[in-house]
């Protein structure tokens, strides 16, 4: 029941005062006096007890008893008793809704870990007032997840975990040494070279795997080898002593030896084999071939011989060769002719690493790099930009169309207007008319095209104009004068 419920002032009534038919005063009945219920809060939901202000006498009421049920809401009706009457505006229904208390559960966990022996039966141990709302069972990773809720009328603490995450606890890795067979061994293959016979044992190392159907943990069947060893078990005798005494008088067993390091300096020559053991020899040597590697092959001396597992063949590396390119360049500029032929030079060793070929504003773009064993020197320039020079034609003479001529104002008769020479009268020769059938250059350096004429109709035809240019310089002359 709510705190305001239990103050007997009834606040949780959601029903609206009723007013009953109050006879006339004159009718013998007696007035009962206002009254209202009070809420006596009891341990437990539904529990609280309800009690009435008035005498149970004077009222009737009628109440549909749903606390007894443990349901909501509990509602009273009353009514006067015969020869009573209610106040005009009595309040006549009243409902009650009772909160059912909730407890709250103190933190709990379940263990992270059980036993294999627990597995098969163990069932999560939750205090009261606790769900298990989802249980995964035991999985093939041998684990198990729980999920857990309150129930009704109980309430986790905050942080309370809700998901549980159980292992079954995996049984130690065993070790096992396991015996193989028993051979005589001479010196030169024992174990510090005492000969005898021995017992070949191998250590193994065997985990454990979970069984989902029979929840149990699994010894595997093929363990890890972990170590190897010779045992001695006796002394030879007989033939297989005689044997050994011929083996041992005639060899001389090499310990093994190993090169940490091969990767090794171009010139290191032999210093590479350090102090070889006693009984080594070099039985071929390549030295560094082109691709880099050297590749050297030992054998064992007369009298010695290798001991078992002995890398007889080693390939040593080294860094490739570098030459140093000597510095160079492209030149910055071209002539125009030249242009459509040109390609970049460059000193051996250097790769042309791009080139752009001859871009729309009269460059192209050079890259190069050094070829493999090969480096630039320090600074050195690795991208060029090339541009075509162009080349601006000079105005030719058409009285020697044969040779470019500049102006020259230096001396001589000029046009008083223009400043420019005044035309000569002088008629051309031959050989100059002939040189005019073939071009002619006009004032801004274009050349005409060949006209196919007679020579001497175009050397007539150029006195022709020179006579009248004269006359019109002598008439220009005298107009001024």
């Amino acid at each position: 029941m709510s705190s305001d419920a239990a103050s007997g002032l009834s606040a949780l009534s959601s029903a609206t005062s009723s007013a009953a038919d109050t006879p006339d005063p004159d009718d013998g009945t007696e007035l009962i006096e206002y009254f209202t219920f009070f809420v006596f809060p009891v341990s437990g939901p539904f529990n609280d007890d309800v009690q009435v202000s008035q005498n149970w006498g004077t009222v009737i009421f009628d109440s549909n008893d749903a606390w007894s049920r443990g349901e909501n809401p509990l509602v009273i009706t009353v009514s006067a008793a015969p020869g009573y009457r209610l106040q005009p505006d009595q309040k006549t229904v009243w409902e009650f809704w009772d909160e059912p208390e909730v407890t709250t559960i103190p933190s709990f966990t379940l263990p992270a870990e059980v036993s294999e022996s627990d597995a098969r039966d163990w069932t999560p141990d939750v205090p009261e007032g606790v769900e298990v709302t989802a249980d995964s069972g035991w999985k093939d990773d041998a684990t198990r997840t729980i999920t857990v809720a309150p129930k009704d009328g109980y309430a986790f603490t905050d942080g309370q975990q809700t998901e549980f995450t159980i292992t079954v606890t995996r049984p130690d890795s065993e070790e096992e040494w396991q015996y193989s067979n028993r051979d005589p061994l001479c010196a030169a293959d024992a174990p510090d070279g005492v000969a005898g016979w021995y017992i070949y044992t191998n250590k193994y190392r065997f985990d454990y795997e979970w069984n989902t159907e029979a929840q149990a943990w699994v010894k595997s069947l093929v363990g890890t080898l972990i170590e190897s060893r010779l045992i001695f078990s006796g002394e030879l005798t007989g033939e297989e002593l005689a044997r050994c005494s011929d083996v041992d008088d005639e060899t001389t067993l090499i310990p093994l030896f190993t090169f940490p390091e091969t990767h090794i300096d171009r010139d290191a020559g032999d210093s590479i084999f350090g102090d070889l053991p006693v009984g080594v020899l070099v039985a071929s040597d390549t030295g560094f071939l082109a691709d880099n590697t050297r590749t050297v092959t030992f054998a064992a001396a007369e009298g010695y011989k290798f001991s078992e597992g002995q890398q007889g063949t080693w390939v040593f590396t080294t860094d490739p060769l570098s030459a140093t390119v000597p510095t160079f360049t492209l030149p910055s500029e071209i002539p125009e002719a030249d242009a459509p032929t040109w390609a970049p030079s460059v000193p051996e060793g250097v790769t042309i690493a791009s080139d752009s070929g001859w871009n729309s504003d009269g460059t192209r773009v050079i890259t190069v790099s050094p070829k493999d064993g090969y480096t630039f020197t320090d600074g050195q320039q690795s991208q060029f930009t090339i541009t075509v020079k162009k080349t601006v034609p000079l105005p030719v003479d058409p009285d020697n169309p044969t040779q470019p001529t500049t102006p020259d104002n230096s001396g001589g008769d000029t046009d008083q207007q223009s400043g420019a020479p005044t035309p000569s009268s002088t008629p051309t020769s031959s050989s100059s008319t002939e040189a005019a059938k073939v071009s002619v250059t006009t004032t801004d350096g274009d050349t005409l095209a060949k006209t196919g004429a007679d020579s001497t109709t175009l050397a007539a035809a150029a006195g022709l104009l020179l006579a009248l240019g004269a006359g019109l310089a002598t008439i220009r002359r005298m107009r001024k004068a």
